[in-house]
Formats: structure tokens, sequence, C-alpha cells
């Protein structure tokens, strides 16, 4: 299940709807992004130019990382940056060292944002 912050009650009411919207407009844009990300996992998985998936991967996990934190979706930006670490590594070593830890890794950042399309949908 997604961990979220609240949008504060303390805030004032056009700050709050904004970052609602921006909250909608950040779910919405899930639904694609699980399916690269799930194309960019199977083609470093199986070795089919693992270096642009690689970076591309981490360039769209960091994307996430940032905005779900922005919009309170904290446990989505968590799985998101152990994710880009991950492609980040791939990077430096040039192969998956671990293949299982990077599948497993992806697959929790996978759930999390079917959880987060769910739950704000």
């Amino acid at each position: 299940m997604t961990t979220t912050m609240p949008i504060a009650e303390n805030m004032p009411p056009e700050l709050a709807s904004a970052l609602r919207q921006v909250r909608e407009r950040f779910v919405t844009g899930l639904a694609p992004l699980i399916l690269e990300i799930e194309a960019l996992h199977e083609q470093i998985a199986e070795g089919r130019s693992p270096d642009a998936a690689a970076t591309r991967m981490a360039f769209v996990a960091h994307r996430i990382r940032g905005l779900a934190g922005t919009v309170g979706i904290g446990t989505l930006g968590s799985r998101a940056s152990a994710v880009e670490d991950q492609a980040r590594a791939i990077l430096r070593h040039g192969i998956c060292t671990d293949p299982e830890g990077f599948e497993a890794t992806v697959e929790a950042l996978l759930d999390e944002m079917e959880d987060a399309v769910v739950d704000f949908s």
C-alpha cells in the first residue's frame, strides 16, 4: 500500500488545491511509465542495449522520486530512488551484477506505482 502525506489542512486553500491537481496529473502519468519501466527492465535483463536502458531507467526513476516526494507519496519516492541507484550501478559496471536484486527492486517500484494509480484515481 502506498504511504502518503495528506495535503496539509493548514495550507492556504489555493495551494492545497494546486497540490492536489499536481498529484492527480502525476498519478495519471504513472500508467505509461509503468509500461516503460517494464520494457526497460526486460531490455536490461536480456542484455539488449543495457547502457541505454539503464540510462533511461535512471532518468525516469529520478523524475518519479522527485515528484512523488513533492506530492506526498513518500514510499513511491523511496522505491524510485532505489531503482535509480541500481540503474546507475549498472552504468558504472557495464552490466547488472545482481539481476535478482534488481528485479525485486523494480517490482517493488512497479507495485507502488500501481498502488498509487489505484489509490488516487
